[in-house]
């Protein structure tokens, strides 16, 4: 019902009550009627009183009977007060987790922003260094060959000298009519010394600088060995190819979700690689660097526009050895099935009885299974496992292999059906090979 109506409805009902109201105190006062012994007048004021309780009373009863409004503002009005002061209260709250979520994202920006310096700064090094290499082996050979110049030259001189001495030696009989001609020759044979002295101390220089060389080129080449060693054969915290963190992630929720679960994804990536004994060097929190932008940024776009279940892999791009800090990309799955219920992922063959070898062989055949589950792009664990098979599994097919004769085979055999999304259940399976039957 309308505000007008109401109103009009309430003056009315008020205007009905009070001429009744009169109508009543006129005949009670003609008559000169009593109430409770009192005076017709103060009984005519009572009247009127009463009737004004009645307006009103009638008033606030039409509008509770007409408006759900006025109902709520007469009896609920500390419910609505409450509720009011929750919701303000929700909204500051939802206010302050946004702005947290904000300073969350800019932070986790500024530090894939440090990440991507810091692997730029490395490649940098790395190349600095190699053309330092280069450079001395150069100016090694520049020197080998000027040594090799000069000691022609000294060999040239040191010939004509010989030649010259044995020239004065067979003219001794004609000495009066050469002897100009051997003062010449001791002329020329001083000059020639002199040339000799010169070249040998320029051949001392040379040599000089051509040991300052090779200790220059024997220092370079054994700090680039001891880096090619230490990438090659020092202790590594990640082998090339092996998977550093993996995570289920759900997508299509945008570019702005995508990207911020990606940096929550890269910090706990970050976290197992320090408890592996990766850092990079000068940031002791940090052990991950990017592979590339573009590559982060087209599994951000994956993530955001397509919508299900996805396995994101980090995964090492080369040996990290201990102290330094992993090059990761990312390797992503959407969900799918892998293995059906019963599939056999991989068999072994052993002999019955035996008890020495049977658990290194049962340990082996999961390692199949788990690398064969890798492959298939199921979501592992920190410690790079996907299979699961209880102690109890395991026991049993040792005991069985041990109570047996022939030649058996042991089969790993999924329980379920099984998604890259999940965990894979596996059942050990002891049967004789068909050449025992």
């Amino acid at each position: 019902m309308g505000g007008f109506v109401l109103v009009v409805l309430l003056i009315i009902t008020g205007g009905v009550i009070a001429f009744i109201g009169d109508r009543i105190g006129m005949k009670i006062g003609k008559k000169r009627l009593t109430l409770l012994g009192m005076r017709p007048r103060y009984t005519s004021m009572i009247i009127t009183v009463l009737t004004g309780v009645v307006i009103a009373a009638a008033s606030v009863t039409v509008m509770s009977i007409v408006s759900e409004d006025v109902r709520t503002a007469l009896f609920h009005m500390k419910e609505v007060k409450q509720a009011l002061a929750t919701s303000e209260s929700r909204y500051e709250e939802s206010q302050r987790l946004l702005e947290d979520a904000e300073d969350l994202l800019a932070e986790q920006q500024l530090r894939v922003e440090s990440l991507r310096s810091e692997v730029t700064v490395k490649a940098q090094e790395l190349s600095f260094m190699e053309e330092q290499r280069n450079e001395a082996m150069r100016e090694l050979e520049e020197a080998r060959q000027e040594r090799a110049i000069v000691i022609q030259q000294l060999q040239d001189i040191q010939g004509a000298y010989l030649q010259a001495k044995q020239d004065l030696a067979t003219t001794e009989k004609d000495l009066e009519f050469e002897k100009e001609r051997v003062e010449n020759l001791k002329d020329a044979s001083e000059m020639i010394q002199a040339k000799v002295r010169e070249l040998q101390e320029r051949e001392t220089l040379l040599e000089t600088k051509i040991v300052n060389l090779l200790e220059q080129y024997q220092k370079l080449d054994e700090a680039y060995q001891r880096f090619n060693e230490q990438m090659r054969y020092g202790h590594l915290a990640f082998k090339a190819n092996e998977i550093v963190f993996a995570q289920v992630m759900e997508g299509g929720k945008g570019q702005d979700a995508a990207q911020l679960d990606l940096v929550q994804f890269l910090l706990r990536a970050n976290q197992v690689a320090l408890g592996r004994g990766a850092r990079i060097e000068g940031k002791d929190n940090y052990a991950i660097m990017l592979y590339s932008e573009e590559h982060f940024d087209q599994v951000v776009r994956v993530l955001g526009e397509e919508s299900g279940q996805y396995v994101v892999r980090a995964v090492a791009h080369g040996n990290t050895v201990l102290g330094e800090g992993v090059v990761v990309w990312f390797d992503i799955k959407p969900r799918q099935k892998v293995f059906q219920k019963g599939e056999v992922l991989a068999s072994v063959e052993v002999l019955g009885g035996d008890t020495q070898n049977i658990e290194d062989v049962i340990l082996s055949l999961l390692r199949q299974v788990n690398e064969l589950a890798i492959a298939k792009g199921m979501v592992t664990d920190t410690e790079g496992r996907v299979g699961q098979t209880s102690g109890e599994e395991f026991f049993k097919a040792i005991a069985a292999v041990r109570d047996s004769e022939g030649t058996l085979i042991v089969n790993a055999v999924a329980q379920h059906d099984t998604w890259n999304t999940g965990k894979l259940q596996i059942e050990l399976v002891v049967a004789e090979t068909k050449g025992n039957e």
